[in-house]
Parts: C-alpha cells; structure tokens; sequence
C-alpha cells in the first residue's frame, strides 16, 4: 500500500479505529491489538480506547507471529479462557453483528457439543471457503502457537474444515489489499 492501511480512512475514521470499536462492542472479555510495522503511528491512533495493546517485533517473519503474540497476551491476561476470536483491520465491511453472531454460535455449540472434536472452530465464510473473522476453542490454542510464516488463521481452516461452523459474510471478501482495493472502497461502496 506504500502507508500503513490501518490509518487509511474511510466514512471519517481510520481502518483500525473502525476495526477496534467493531471489536469492543462485541461482548469480548478482552481485546487486544498487535501492532507490527508503523506500530508507533497506529498506537496514536487507538490508545484512547485503553484496550490491551502489544507490539510484535517479529511482524516481518509473517502473519503467524502477530497470530502467537496476541494468543500470548491473551493467555497471560485470561489463563482460563476458552476461545479467541481472530479478525483482521483491513476489512473495512465486518461489522460488530457479525462477530456477535460468531461469538453466540461458539457458546450455543460449545453447550451442545458431546464431542470436544465437533465444531470448535466458528468461521466466517466467504470466497467459498471459511475464513476470519474466525473463533477458535481453546483446543485449538496449541496449534495456532505453531504456525509459522505467514500462516495465519486460516492454515488451520483449511485443514479441519470437517470441525468448522461456517457463518456466511460476504462482505469479507472485501478486504483491502492493493491502492485499487482502497479506492474502489471509496468510489463505489457507500453506506
């Protein structure tokens, strides 16, 4: 993008101070923020909010790092936690309603559950196949602590597909990836 993406704006804030207060009106217990490359910047951005915020100083190994850092600080501030719920800044469409319906589906199976193997993962699902926003039990917490490169999320998604609840969210394959991506966002998606 040749700027950090997450201080793009659009409808009048920026990309993370959208992404951040989409996340707090969640019924999250916690929300934390990793910050990688421009991290000094953003953290401008979004410290009023007085979420949990850690910075990854790996961020250039790939996207698996910000994924163990945040499952971290997650862990260290919640020991007892029994999920985390994943989700990216640059998809400008998600909307707090849609991680609620992720978050409702992850205690309504985890109620029902009679296996711990069935359906512990609630996924967002759009481009034809799950993706994040996504929702992972606890069990899945030791896996996604070793992921490596550029693996995000979504390298378990593709491998237990059989454990998934795909929620549809179209809008997520809207995400913004390209200086095209940004000013198709601003020329022709108006709400």
């Amino acid at each position: 993008m040749g700027q950090p993406k997450q201080l793009l704006t659009w409808q009048g804030e920026t990309l993370i101070h959208r992404a951040v207060q989409t996340a707090l009106a969640t019924k999250c217990k916690s929300v934390i923020l990793v910050l990688g490359a421009y991290a000094n910047e953003i953290h401008q951005e979004i410290k009023k909010f007085g979420i949990s915020i850690t910075e990854n100083p790996n961020w250039q190994e790939g996207m698996s790092t910000s994924v163990k850092m945040g499952l971290e600080t997650l862990l260290y501030a919640n020991p007892n936690i029994q999920g985390a719920l994943f989700m990216l800044a640059d998809q400008p469409l998600l909307t707090s309603a849609h991680l609620t319906k992720l978050i409702n589906e992850f205690f309504q199976q985890q109620a029902a559950r009679s296996k711990p193997q069935e359906t512990s993962i609630i996924a967002s699902f759009y481009n034809d196949r799950p993706s994040v926003p996504a929702l992972f039990d606890r069990k899945w917490f030791e896996q996604l602590m070793q992921l490596k490169g550029d693996q995000g999320a979504r390298a378990l998604l593709q491998k237990y597909s059989d454990e998934i609840l795909a929620i549809p969210f179209p809008e997520g394959a809207f995400d913004l990836d390209t200086p095209d991506d940004y000013e198709r966002l601003i020329k022709s998606i108006k709400y």
